[in-house]
């Protein structure tokens, strides 16, 4: 595999970083447009975990287990629809940040709360490092970065961007990662199904493969 330079893995850090202070000089606008259209985002990073899940883990568990994956789109819609017509709009005429805040509203109880944030923060710790670690591995296969380094690059990245660019700046810049995401795995998509005569003939070796698994 072809090692990229370090001018390569430099100019990609110096955009990222112009990235951000465009987000930042532009943060009060998209604020005052977060505000009229009702917003109110959690702190979540999102591009490590989209970038985890979508991209590396998904097509990585289709490869090496088969299509069952698919069938958490069985909970996933529900829970998204359950979500945005009854979870969101009752935080938001509360004007609630957190489900947490709700449980101590709806049950009286700091301590329920705490409870509930502990849990979080937990959960959260095991995640963050998994969702670094999987980007900063890839980083160091294809560049002469060292693991630890890379982790260390990432997450002083990240970290910058959120400070600098806040939670509402990183909700409209993600919409664009994720197109970017969309296209670059649609391009993959189609070149593959070009390169091996379609996409019937991509069914049939994926088949062959026994790859083809659905609630088994």
């Amino acid at each position: 595999m072809n090692k990229c330079s370090g001018l390569d893995t430099i100019s990609c850090h110096v955009i990222s970083f112009w990235r951000d202070i465009f987000v930042w000089r532009i943060q009060p606008n998209l604020s005052r447009v977060t505000e009229q259209v009702g917003v109110h985002p959690n702190f979540q990073i999102f591009e490590l975990e989209l970038t985890l899940k979508f991209a590396s883990g998904n097509s990585t568990e289709v490869y090496f287990h088969g299509t069952q994956i698919t069938t958490t789109l069985l909970g996933v819609i529900p829970a998204t629809i359950i979500m945005h017509q009854i979870t969101t709009p009752i935080l938001y005429n509360l004007k609630l940040y957190s489900i947490n805040e709700y449980l101590q509203l709806r049950y009286q109880s700091a301590a329920l709360r705490k409870v509930g944030t502990s849990v979080v923060l937990l959960n959260t710790s095991f995640h963050i490092g998994m969702s670094v670690y999987a980007p900063s591995l890839a980083l160091a296969t294809v560049t002469s970065i060292s693991p630890i380094n890379s982790v260390l690059i990432a997450g002083a990245i990240v970290t910058f961007y959120i400070t600098v660019g806040g939670v509402k700046a990183v909700v409209y810049t993600d919409v664009l990662q994720t197109l970017l995401m969309l296209a670059g795995v649609l391009a993959v998509v189609v070149i593959c199904c070009m390169k091996v005569g379609g996409v019937e003939e991509v069914w049939a070796t994926a088949g062959q493969g026994g790859r083809l698994e659905f609630f088994k």
